[in-house]
């Protein structure tokens, strides 16, 4: 009973600190400050399969956050692998026609197409507009 306790305060500071701790981040972000976004966010992630298991979708929107923040860093290969396993989860979650499964589709495309890979970017697209 005491380990659910711990993880009730946990999750009320997190709650609670959600708001000042993503308006802090948005303004590394804004200033390009990457590197702090990126500790922050596999902080964010650690957090998140520690409370609640790696197949949470919380665990997806921390996965789609650190992949976007990569994508953004042209790091290509990293966001890719990261919106990968995001959008598994996602698809699992919501099953295979929903509109947070397009979003996802559409984000791995887009990441596929500019990392060259014109073939497999259409796939993700072709699924996305099946389901919108």
């Amino acid at each position: 009973m005491k380990k659910w306790d711990e993880v009730g305060a946990i999750l009320e500071r997190e709650s609670a600190g959600s708001l000042s701790n993503q308006s802090g981040i948005y303004l590394h972000f804004v200033k390009e400050d990457y590197l702090r976004v990126q500790r922050y966010l596999e902080q964010r992630l650690k957090f998140a399969e520690a409370i609640y298991g790696t197949e949470h979708i919380k665990v997806a929107a921390c996965l789609n956050n650190l992949g976007m923040l990569r994508y953004g860093m042209s790091d290509f290969v990293a966001a890719r692998q990261l919106l990968e396993r995001a959008h598994r989860i996602v698809e699992k979650h919501f099953g295979e026609n929903h509109p947070q499964v397009a979003m996802s589709l559409n984000t791995l495309g887009r990441t596929l197409h500019d990392m060259g890979e014109l073939e497999a970017a259409q796939q993700p697209h072709k699924k996305q507009w099946h389901i919108v």
